[in-house]
């Protein structure tokens, strides 16, 4: 696990050890133990922090998600799996919001100007879907923000040295102008830079290169220090990405 700690904010980047579901479950089926099993680590990575409620959805591979802005919205203490979607901003202090991921991208988001949170799940799907672009969206349209004043941090995913697809998967990717330089052919494989065309977008949509950081960003697949769907398969637990504004 790794701390993020800024005047406004907190970011914690779960592993294997900390912030984790070590065995992924169905969360209908048990929505009580992934519930108190991420909380009581978050409250305790987090415990320079009154964390009063927190949010993690059920993702969907998607590109809905939950924009909170009054705690009406969110009534109980462990807001996890109440809701579908992919993404969630808010600005609201002391609420943690996170995602689960093994292999998928979380990206963090964070408004300097309005002291806004958000966290996104974003999958190849979610990617090529638009989910980025829809996230900001919602800022523009429920805060006025602004691309110029996002700072963007990028979690544990499965890296461009391990990430193999096949020469179909490229047919998912053509919408995108930029996809090319998304791709690494290597003799008789074809590898996915899922960093690169997060990167690429977020710079087509406004954000400032020198305001993506890349320092929590680490392969997924390789070594054993996260969970891996692409290693482990429905053996894989999930680690948690978390935001909270102070």
């Amino acid at each position: 696990m790794v701390l993020h700690n800024a005047s406004s904010y907190l970011i914690c980047f779960g592993d294997k050890n900390d912030c984790c579901v070590k065995s992924y479950i169905d969360p209908d089926k048990n929505k009580t133990k992934i519930s108190e099993e991420l909380f009581n680590e978050i409250k305790k990575n987090f415990n320079e922090l009154s964390i009063n409620k927190i949010v993690f959805l059920k993702q969907i591979h998607g590109t809905d998600g939950l924009c909170i802005t009054d705690l009406s919205q969110i009534p109980y203490e462990k807001n996890v799996f109440d809701f579908f979607g992919d993404f969630i901003i808010t600005n609201l202090n002391n609420i943690a919001i996170g995602v689960l991921t093994a292999d998928c991208l979380p990206i963090v988001l964070y408004d300097t100007k309005k002291n806004i949170a958000s966290v996104i799940h974003a999958g190849w799907k979610g990617l090529v879907a638009n989910i980025i672009g829809k996230v900001f969206e919602k800022l523009k349209k429920n805060f006025d923000s602004s691309p110029d004043d996002i700072l963007v941090y990028f979690g544990p995913c499965a890296g461009i040295c391990c990430y193999e697809i096949n020469q179909d998967f490229l047919k998912n990717l053509e919408n995108f102008y930029f996809f090319k330089n998304t791709i690494l052919k290597q003799k008789e494989k074809i590898f996915f830079n899922l960093v690169d065309f997060a990167k690429l977008h977020l710079l087509d949509l406004g954000v400032k290169a020198k305001n993506i950081s890349f320092k929590y960003n680490s392969c997924t697949i390789c070594g054993n220090r996260f969970f891996s769907y692409r290693r482990a398969g429905n053996l894989a637990g999930r680690q948690a990405t978390v935001i909270v504004l102070k």
